[in-house]
């Protein structure tokens, strides 16, 4: 069994297109580097890595390193501020308003943080090995075959269970794809009715999220998917349910609860948290899609109805 870099050097091809996006939007770019003591954590992981998958070659473990320290894996983020912004550079242009901890206000305004920061965390959750490893990014990504072979590994040497070591491959990206996804994120979710009434922007950022949203409109529409009523209030692909402040925070508890949603389903054989490819979907439309896309599903259903009517 060997590592599976090909997404890896597939993100790489694309970078320039992703620097053209920023461009395209007048955002800063500027790369923000690791903190220094991530590249202690990769060599802790790297050394877990090889208890755990003693089948890891010295040149995998070289195109690794490299990918992290000069392939632009590295990273903390991209500053996707407006270009020529006030202040420091950082990896977000918002910032959430100030609510009493536990109350209602607090449980929108941190469920949309979490749609807006999905495109570069990584859930994680699995057993053992990726248990919240880190972000889209992290540099170690495993296939689903590689991930069952440490998994039986960490089982066999009873180890504990808080073993980080990467990032599944399916759920992974790279630094310019995932934040991207966060600008698409937002700009959806900067759309909802009440939006800024829980979360301030760098000054500039509105006109920008604006016209994003427009574009993933008619993007979208060019595929007969539809991620706005005609008024331009954002809502869900499939249920077309149109999105409220209140059904943010609500992702894991109600069928109308917000998720963040891929249009293409997660593969292993390239990265899909991408721009263009990402998108608020309710928690009932997300277990419509299943493994499909967002347009196979439609199929389905519309196969469905013919086979019911028969």
């Amino acid at each position: 069994m060997t590592f599976n870099f090909e997404p890896q050097e597939k993100y790489l091809a694309w970078v320039p297109q992703g620097k053209d996006m920023f461009a395209q939007y007048g955002l800063c770019g500027k790369e923000l580097p690791a903190k220094i003591k991530q590249r202690k954590t990769l060599a802790e992981r790297l050394e877990k890595l090889k208890k755990f998958y003693p089948s890891l070659t010295i040149e995998e473990e070289n195109r690794i390193i490299d990918y992290y320290e000069n392939k632009g894996f590295g990273l903390s983020g991209i500053c996707y501020q407006p270009k020529n912004h006030k202040g420091r550079c950082k990896n977000h242009p918002w910032k959430i308003k100030n609510f009493p901890k536990g109350s209602d206000e607090a449980t929108i305004a941190n469920g949309f943080v979490q749609k807006i920061k999905a495109g570069t965390e990584n859930d994680g959750g699995d057993y053992g090995a990726m248990n919240r490893a880190g972000n889209r990014f992290w540099v170690i990504q495993a296939s689903k075959n590689i991930k069952a072979i440490i998994k039986k590994n960490i089982k066999e040497l009873k180890a504990k269970t808080d073993q980080s070591i990467f990032v599944h491959q399916n759920l992974a990206s790279g630094p310019y794809m995932s934040v991207l996804a966060n600008l698409d994120m937002l700009a959806q979710s900067s759309q909802v009715p009440g939006f800024y009434n829980y979360i301030d922007v760098t000054p500039g950022m509105e006109k920008i999220l604006k016209q994003r949203f427009d574009d993933l409109v008619k993007y979208f529409l060019g595929k007969n998917i539809k991620i706005s009523t005609v008024d331009g209030n954002p809502k869900c692909p499939l249920t077309h349910v149109v999105f409220n402040i209140n059904m943010f925070g609500q992702g894991s508890d109600d069928d109308a609860g917000v998720q963040f949603g891929h249009v293409e389903p997660k593969v292993y054989s390239e990265y899909m948290t991408k721009p263009y490819n990402v998108c608020l979907i309710t928690r009932e439309g997300n277990s419509w899609q299943g493994n499909r896309s967002i347009p196979a599903t439609f199929e389905r259903m519309k196969q469905a109805l013919i086979e019911q009517d028969k």
